[in-house]
């Protein structure tokens, strides 16, 4: 199937939505509300990070890993083409791991 959209709403299968969701993305900057329980900066996260993102920082300084919600995430469809399959790998990756359940 194809999809006509430039930009995809991506949600975890338990979220509600009770009101519109506005699209909060900037051009191609995708978007995800940040998350006050995700903490990168935390023992128990850096180790993870460290494993699945790599220890170089960004170009730009910023943290490797952003603390945002899992959803809704609002993306551009190229962008998610782009980055759907290292998402997919990290992902499998990550479920054959006992320290991340």
């Amino acid at each position: 199937a194809s999809i006509e959209e430039d930009y995809i709403l991506i949600l975890d299968p338990d979220q509600l939505l009770m009101h519109p969701t506005p699209n909060m993305m900037h051009a191609s900057q995708p978007f995800a509300p940040r998350s006050s329980s995700i903490k990168p900066e935390h023992d128990a996260f850096k180790t993870l990070i460290q494993k699945y993102a790599g220890t170089k920082p960004r170009d730009n300084g910023a943290p490797l890993v952003d603390p945002v919600t899992p959803g809704p995430l609002f993306i551009a469809k190229a962008d998610l083409a782009r980055l759907a399959p290292r998402w997919h790998e990290t992902a499998a990756r990550m479920l054959q791991d006992p320290r991340v359940q």
